[in-house]
């Protein structure tokens, strides 16, 4: 018998072992090379202070007396005795990102010190795992054989009340993380140590045995946490935690007063041999393999699911093959959950349902009576590499086993990044967008994905960002913009400069309605990054530039310049005065795709105006650093 390598690490027994024990208690790594190869090398000391060398070893380090050692050789006792005073935990936390209790103190952040994803980890955001890691951790120190009675104080080794939880936030939950035009660091919650937003969220095996009721429930190899499960009517313990079991693959077996649910992952793989298999009484073969044709496997999945980002509402996912839409398949999954694990949980679902569209029924003797629902199996002749899962079984003078196939690397963490989430619309109210219209030079384009050549870009901002604005411009194509654009105006005169070379005499002071500007290597900027589109009375000169200097609260003084870019240089003014708009140039801007928009560009500008779609429970604020659509089409 043999296991597929997916441990499950968020086990409470695996967890708890290794308080104790493990790296950094009984053995280290040498070297990454050891560490890959798990090449473990014991901890020793050979003078009886084992303890000194162990990272983990709390335990040693509080009961024992502490001497000086210099070069190896033990020396004076220090002041400290054993058991003398207790210890506290003042940052106890776990990221919460896919095997974060490997290395609980760095996480995913690009300007931390300790910005790193955890040994073995693929990064992606896993909320169980910070919650077992802390349950495992207050669940050890709370059983008297591991926290000690001092001699000297009379009270545990360590002090209950004096663990502290990382991280709290002061900021108040939604608004942090979501308002990232506020703090930059909110796109780090979703796999860092804050536990504002999702400690409350509910793990999976206490969820199924709330669910159960009376029903006897054993679980093994479950992980996962949900934000919310909506109950609808009377119903029994098997209708409420079914769509749990298809959303988190999982396996029930037993009836309603015992039953033992099952993960996917970390399972033992059996071999049936096809010399047990047994003919039917017609004399057929005992095995059938089937496999269903491509045109009838769902070619899209849709998942309904509750909003945990956006007040609870109702939303779905979808996962498409990239072949069409029909057919389809959908899952209404009574939990809240975030977007970003509805889109991935569609995709599993959809690859899922076309994996197992290999089916494998056996005739199988009264010896394989240990077989259960769930369990994965090889059976050579069909094929020696592909796995089963068996998903039926009817008992009578033979087992006849219904089995699909089955690929586990499905139910591994997938490895894709989290999206920062939408600022819930119940936060606050809106302010009426500000839109620009950018008819720039095709050169200037290809820095840009999603534009055409010859197409006008829409920049638009709002504060605060609402999460998406749409519009209908009228006979045309709608628009959604899901970004917002960091847009600004100039605050000094900026006179007409050399072209084609850097102009390092001139300075420009500009300031941001919102976002920040920051310094750049030359050849950074010379390979096109750092972009601002400036409007003149003769369209849009585009600049760049190398250097930034913070002079007031989102007012920068640019130096470094390089101006008229990308065939720019036309729409350069003599003088450009104060006030002027500013862009800055990035993927948030939108291609408008409108073949005639040349023809009436005026009618085609305030059609966008009109289409503005603000939501139905909002109203603006009037806060805005610009009220209404400022819009104006292309010049001719």
């Amino acid at each position: 018998m043999r296991r597929f390598n997916l441990f499950v690490q968020n086990d409470p027994d695996y967890l708890k072992g290794n308080v104790r024990g493990g790296e950094s208690f009984d053995y280290y790594y040498k070297t990454p090379a050891d560490r890959d190869a798990q090449k473990r090398t014991p901890i020793t000391d050979g003078r009886g202070e084992v303890w000194l060398h162990r990272a983990k070893d709390i335990w040693g380090w509080w009961s024992n007396s502490h001497r000086i050692r210099r070069k190896g050789r033990q020396g004076a006792h220090t002041a400290w005795q054993g058991e003398m005073k207790p210890i506290w935990f003042t940052e106890l936390g776990c990221p919460a990102v896919d095997q974060g209790a490997n290395q609980p103190n760095v996480f995913p952040a690009d300007r931390s010190s300790e910005g790193a994803v955890p040994y073995f980890s693929n990064g992606t955001r896993d909320d169980h795992t910070q919650t077992s890691y802390l349950k495992a951790m207050t669940e050890f120190y709370a059983e008297p054989a591991h926290n000690p009675i001092s001699k000297t104080y009379g009270a545990p080794m360590l002090a209950q009340e004096q663990i502290y939880l990382w991280a709290w936030d002061a900021r108040p939950f939604p608004v942090f993380p979501y308002r990232t035009d506020v703090w930059r660091d909110g796109v780090n919650w979703h796999k860092g140590h804050w536990l504002n937003g999702r400690y409350a969220s509910a793990p999976l095996t206490p969820l199924l045995q709330a669910l159960a009721g009376d029903t006897v429930l054993l679980t093994q190899g479950v992980s996962g946490v949900v934000d919310g499960y909506a109950l609808r009517g009377v119903s029994t313990a098997a209708a409420d935690m079914e769509p749990l079991m298809r959303a988190f693959a999982m396996d029930a077996i037993g009836g309603q007063k015992h039953m033992r649910v099952v993960g996917r992952t970390n399972r033992a793989v059996r071999e049936v041999r096809v010399e047990d298999v047994l003919h039917r009484p017609n004399g057929d073969s005992g095995w059938v393999r089937k496999i269903t044709a491509p045109e009838k496997l769902p070619r899209r999945f849709d998942v309904h699911y509750f909003d945990a980002e956006s007040d609870y509402g109702a939303a779905y996912a979808s996962a498409r093959d990239g072949a069409g839409e029909q057919p389809v398949a959908h899952l209404n999954l009574p939990v809240a959950m975030t977007a970003s694990s509805a889109t991935r949980l569609a995709a599993r679902l959809l690859y899922e349902a076309r994996t197992e569209s290999e089916a494998l029924s056996l005739r199988l003797p009264p010896s394989y009576l240990d077989l259960e629902i769930g369990d994965i199996f090889t059976f050579a002749e069909a094929d020696e590499k592909t796995l089963w899962r068996v998903l039926e079984i009817t008992y009578g003078t033979a087992l006849e086993v219904q089995a699909r196939c089955f690929q586990p690397g499905l139910y591994g963490a997938q490895g894709e990044e989290e999206s920062p989430a939408n600022l819930p619309q119940s936060l606050g109210q809106i302010s009426l967008p500000v839109l620009r219209w950018l008819d720039i030079p095709a050169p200037a384009l290809r820095y840009h994905a999603n534009a055409v050549a010859g197409v006008p870009l829409l920049a638009c901002f709002a504060a605060p960002w609402p999460g998406q604005i749409n519009l209908e411009p009228e006979g045309l194509r709608a628009l959604s913009l899901h970004t917002p654009s960091q847009l600004g105006e100039t605050k000094s005169v900026l006179k007409a400069g050399p072209v084609g070379r850097w102009d390092r005499g001139t300075q420009v002071e500009v300031e941001l309605y919102a976002g920040t500007l920051a310094a750049a290597e030359p050849l950074d900027v010379l390979s096109g990054e750092h972009r601002l589109a400036l409007e003149t009375p003769k369209g849009w000169e585009i600049i760049q530039f190398a250097k930034a200097e913070l002079i007031g609260t989102r007012r920068y003084s640019l130096t470094g310049l390089l101006r008229g870019q990308f065939g720019s240089d036309a729409k350069m003014a003599e003088a450009l005065q104060a006030g002027a708009s500013l862009v800055v140039l990035s993927d948030a801007q939108v291609p408008l795709a409108a073949a005639r928009y040349r023809a009436d560009a005026k009618r085609f500008a305030m059609s966008i105006a009109r289409s503005f779609q603000m939501p139905k429970t909002q109203k603006p604020n009037g806060r805005s650093r610009r009220l209404g659509v400022d819009l104006d089409p292309p010049q001719s």
